[in-house]
């Protein structure tokens, strides 16, 4: 079935609905060993297994959205939002 067809598709009475692909958490970076460090150089630390299936789609930092490229240093307090499969990104909150 194409893709287009799986995320939208309709329903006997004619609604719309949509198949969740990802789930998505807000976590606060409280971990010191990671202040400063950029979103690649995390990704390098992760352990595979651990980081498996999870992606920053979003910086938060003083209520501002920061892009979340490769080279964005992480600071304590930054809400970071991981996006993934349900129990990938319930990990990755952890």
């Amino acid at each position: 079935m194409p893709l287009r067809r799986r995320l939208a598709r309709k329903s006997r009475r004619g609604h719309h609905f949509s198949t969740a692909l990802a789930d998505r958490v807000d976590i606060v970076l409280t971990r010191k060993d990671a202040h400063g460090a950029t979103i690649l150089q995390m990704s390098e630390r992760a352990d595979p297994e651990q980081g498996r299936g999870i992606y920053i789609a979003a910086v938060t930092r003083l209520e501002s959205r920061v892009p979340a490229l490769p080279g964005i240093e992480l600071n304590c307090g930054d809400v970071l939002t991981l996006v993934g499969a349900k129990a990938d990104v319930l990990r990755g909150g952890t």
